[in-house]
C-alpha cells in the first residue's frame, strides 16, 4: 500500500514521508519508472533493449507529451515538476523530469522536439505520426521536425496516459488524469513579475468583494473579453469550503462534469483549459512563498487570503501569459457583474426562478457577460438588449437599433443586421468611454479607469507623487513624524523586542507614545491615565507598524522587529521625501483601510485616487464630510457604501477612513465645530501640501 504524504515516514526518521524521503523517493522513481507500469524504460539508458527497438520501430504512431508531475518537490530549486515523455504503444522511449517548464505552447513544444529527436536516435528510426494533447503545441512542434517526414498532430493519447497514470499511481497516493499544474511558488510559473503583480492586486480586490456571498458555483456566466478570448467563470466559496474562481475555456467542463455526482472521476472528462485562483491561509504558502511576495511587495488581502494558481489541462500544466492576463482581468469583472446582479441571483438560488443576461458589460474592464440560468450552457451571442444596458445608453442604443433596421430594410438577413448593429454599439461605446461626465467629476470613464488602475511609481503614470519635499515642507505631516521616530529608535537599538502576539513590546510602545505627535492628544491620554500600555492599545501605533512593514522598512524576525536597508537609507533627514511618499502610497494602496473591521468598505479605498484628484478644489473652504462626500467620491463606491436603519454611516465611515489619513499625512487640516461634536461633523480644508505633493496628468 502507498505511503501517503502525512504519514511517519518509512526511514524510521519519525518525520512526515512529505518532509523526510518523498523529494528523494519520487526523483529515483522518475529515473526508472519501473517495468510494471506498462514496460517503461529506464530513464536516459544509453541504449534501448533489441526488442524494445524492433516493437517501437514497428508502431507508425508516437505519443508525446510534457505532464506536471502530481507531488511538490521541498527541495530548493524543484519548484514545478514536469515529466516529458515519448512513447510508442505501452513502451516509454524517452522520459525526462525537468525541473520547470514555461507555460507557453512554444515552450512545451521546443521541450517535446528535443525528446522526440532522442527517442528516434535510441530506436534508429522516427515514426510517420506524432500524436500531442494539445492544438497549439502541435503547431508549434511541426516546424521543429520540418525535414524528418513526421506528421505532428493534435488528439486523444489514451496510451500514453495510461501508462504514466499507471505510473503516478504506483507513485502518489492519488493521482488525476490531466494532472492539476501548479507551483511551490509564484516565480516558478515563469510569468513577468508586472503581470504577477497585477494577478496578485486583483485576487485580494476579488477576496475583499467577497462576491461568493451572492452567487453559487452553478451560478456562472459566460464572459467574452474585449480581446475575443471566452471563459466561463465558476465563483468558488458559496458552500463555505474553497475561495476563488475558476475559469472554464470549454462551458461543458463545469456543467457536465464539475457537477457530476461521480466526484471520483476528477478531471477524466475535461476537453478545455482550466484556470483557477484559490484562496487558501498564508502559513499553506510556506516560508519561500512568502519572502518572494515580501520581496515584490505583492498585494495580499489578508491572513486567509493566500492566492494560489491552479492549471488543469494546460500545456505542460503551465501557465501562459495570455490566460493569466485573462484571469487578472475576471478577478476585477466578475464581482462588479455578481453585484450588478446579485438580487436575481439570490432569487434564483432560493426559488428557483431562472433569468437570464444577453449581454451586460462591465464599464470599468469592457467584459461582456451573458448568462442563461443555473447550469444551463449559455447560447450564441445575441443583439445586446437595451434593457440590459445602464439607463442612459437604452434611449440611445433604441435609436441605433431603429436606425439600422431603416437602413437595411427588411430584406437584410439577421446576421447583417446583428454585425451592423454591434458594430455602431462599439462606436457608441468608444464615444461614450471618450466623454467627459459630471458624476465622475468631468473626467471621461477611460480617464477614470487610467486614475484608478495606474501604478504610481511608473514614469508614465498619471499620479505623480513629489519625492523631492524637504522636512521644513512636511512639517505638518504627523505620520512622517511618528514613522520617522518609531525607525529611528529601531535603527538605534538595532531591533525592537516583539511580544508572544507579534506586536511591540510595553517598553517601546511607552517611549514611542512619549514621542508621538497627534492633534487629538490620545497618546497623552493614555500615557496619563495606563501604566502598562500595549500595542493594541493604542491603534494610531499599531496601524503605523503595520503600515511600516508593508512598505518594507521593518521586518519581523525571531520575536525581533529588525530596520531594513530602506529603513536605515530613507531615515536620513534629506530623504524625508522619499520616505514620506514610500508611506503614503503604501497606506492609500497597500494597507486595508478597513483594517479594524467596522463598517466595511472597499469599495471607498479602491476609489481613493479619485478622492485625492478632485480634493484640492472640493475642500478650498471648510466643508463637512458629507459635503464632500458627494464630490469626491466616485458613484459606484457611495452606491455600495454603509447603510443603517436610523442614520447614514456614511459620512462617518469617510471621515474615519480616509480624511482622518489625510490629515495626518498633513494634506487636509481639520477643525471641530462649535460646540465640539463627533468626528463627522467636524470641517476639512484643503492644505497647500496637498496641490504641491500630488501631480496628476490626465
Amino acid at each position: 500500500m502507498p505511503i501517503g504524504r502525512n504519514d511517519l515516514c518509512h526511514c524510521g526518521s519519525g518525520r512526515k514521508y512529505k518532509n523526510c524521503c518523498l523529494a528523494a523517493d519520487a526523483a529515483r522513481a522518475a529515473e526508472s519508472m519501473t517495468q510494471e507500469a506498462s514496460g517503461v524504460v529506464p530513464l536516459r539508458r544509453p541504449q534501448l533493449p533489441p526488442a524494445v527497438r524492433s516493437a517501437a520501430g514497428r508502431e507508425r504512431t508516437w505519443a508525446a507529451d510534457a505532464v506536471p508531475v502530481p507531488v511538490t518537490f521541498e527541495e530548493e530549486g524543484v519548484q514545478r515538476p514536469v515529466l516529458i515523455a515519448v512513447t510508442a504503444g505501452d513502451l516509454f522511449l524517452h522520459h525526462d523530469l525537468r525541473r520547470r517548464l514555461g507555460g507557453e505552447a512554444a515552450d512545451v513544444a521546443k521541450v517535446l522536439s528535443r525528446a522526440v529527436r532522442a527517442a528516434g536516435a535510441a530506436v534508429g528510426v522516427l515514426p510517420e505520426r506524432l500524436l500531442v494533447r494539445h492544438a497549439p503545441v502541435a503547431e508549434a512542434l511541426e516546424p521543429l521536425l520540418e525535414g524528418r517526414d513526421v506528421v505532428v498532430e493534435a488528439g486523444p493519447t489514451p496510451e500514453l496516459e495510461s501508462v504514466i497514470e499507471a505510473a503516478f499511481d504506483h507513485l502518489f497516493v492519488h493521482a488525476q488524469w490531466p494532472p492539476v499544474g501548479r507551483a511551490l511558488n509564484w516565480g516558478a510559473w515563469g510569468l513577468p513579475q508586472h503581470l504577477v503583480a497585477r494577478t496578485f492586486t486583483s485576487a485580494a480586490l476579488f477576496y475583499r468583494l467577497a462576491p461568493w456571498r451572492y452567487v453559487g458555483n452553478l451560478q456562472a456566466p459566460r464572459a467574452i473579453l474585449p480581446s475575443g478570448r471566452q471563459w466561463t467563470c465558476c465563483v468558488l466559496g458559496n458552500g463555505g469550503e474553497e475561495y476563488g474562481l475558476a475559469l472554464y475555456s470549454d462551458t461543458a467542463d463545469l456543467f457536465e462534469i464539475m457537477a457530476d455526482a461521480e466526484e471520483e472521476e476528477g478531471f477524466r472528462r475535461v476537453q478545455g483549459r482550466i484556470v483557477s485562483i484559490i484562496f487558501d491561509p498564508a502559513e499553506q504558502a510556506g516560508g519561500g512563498a512568502m519572502a518572494e511576495a515580501r520581496r515584490h511587495r505583492w498585494e495580499v488581502a489578508g491572513p486567509h487570503a493566500w492566492p494560489s494558481l491552479l492549471m488543469v489541462n494546460t500545456p505542460g500544466g503551465g501557465a501562459s501569459c495570455a490566460d493569466v492576463e485573462d484571469l487578472a482581468t475576471l478577478l476585477r469583472a466578475v464581482p462588479a457583474y455578481v453585484e450588478a446582479h446579485r438580487q436575481e441571483l439570490l432569487r434564483e438560488e432560493r426559488s428557483g426562478v431562472t433569468f437570464e443576461v444577453k449581454g451586460w458589460v462591465e464599464p470599468e474592464t469592457g467584459v461582456t457577460f451573458r448568462y442563461a440560468g443555473e447550469g444551463a450552457v449559455p447560447g450564441p451571442a445575441p443583439v445586446r438588449d437595451p434593457g440590459l444596458l445602464p439607463p442612459e445608453f437604452r434611449d440611445e442604443v433604441a435609436d441605433i437599433v431603429r436606425q439600422v433596421g431603416e437602413g437595411l430594410g427588411a430584406e437584410a438577413d439577421e446576421a447583417t443586421f446583428m454585425s451592423e448593429v454591434n458594430a455602431r454599439l462599439e462606436e457608441h461605446a468608444l464615444d461614450h468611454n471618450q466623454r467627459p461626465q459630471a458624476e465622475l467629476g468631468g473626467l471621461s470613464p477611460s480617464q477614470v479607469q487610467r486614475l484608478l488602475y495606474a501604478e504610481w511609481d511608473q514614469p508614465d503614470s498619471p499620479v505623480r507623487l513629489r519625492r523631492d519635499l524637504d522636512l521644513d515642507r512636511l512639517a505638518n505631516a504627523l505620520i512622517l513624524h511618528n514613522a520617522r521616530s518609531l525607525l529611528d529608535l529601531a535603527i538605534e537599538r538595532d531591533g525592537l523586542d516583539a511580544t508572544g502576539k507579534g506586536n511591540l513590546n510595553l517598553e517601546a510602545v511607552k517611549t514611542l507614545l512619549e514621542r508621538w505627535r497627534s492633534d487629538d492628544g490620545f497618546p497623552q491620554l493614555l500615557l496619563k491615565h495606563s501604566k502598562r500600555i500595549r500595542e493594541e492599545d493604542a491603534p494610531p501605533l499599531h496601524r503605523l507598524r503595520v503600515v511600516c512593514q508593508l512598505a518594507g522598512l521593518l521586518r519581523k524576525r525571531s520575536q525581533r522587529f529588525l530596520p531594513t536597508k530602506k529603513a536605515r537609507e530613507l531615515a536620513s533627514p534629506d530623504r524625508a521625501g522619499e520616505l514620506f511618499a514610500l508611506l503614503f502610497e503604501t497606506w492609500l494602496r497597500k494597507f486595508n483601510l478597513d483594517y479594524d473591521g467596522y463598517l466595511d468598505w472597499p469599495e471607498l479605498q479602491r476609489q481613493a485616487v479619485f478622492t485625492l484628484y478632485k480634493l484640492p478644489r472640493a475642500a478650498r473652504d471648510w466643508r463637512s464630510p458629507a459635503e464632500l462626500l458627494l464630490e469626491v467620491v466616485l458613484p459606484f463606491a457611495l452606491d455600495r457604501g454603509p447603510v443603517a436603519s436610523d442614520f447614514d454611516p456614511a459620512p462617518s465611515a469617510f471621515a474615519g477612513r480616509l480624511l482622518h489619513v489625510l490629515v495626518d499625512f498633513g494634506l487636509l487640516e481639520r477643525r471641530e465645530t462649535e460646540p465640539p461634536h463627533r468626528s463627522y461633523e467636524m470641517r476639512y480644508r484643503a492644505t497647500e501640501l496637498a496641490s504641491t505633493f500630488i501631480d496628476f496628468d490626465l
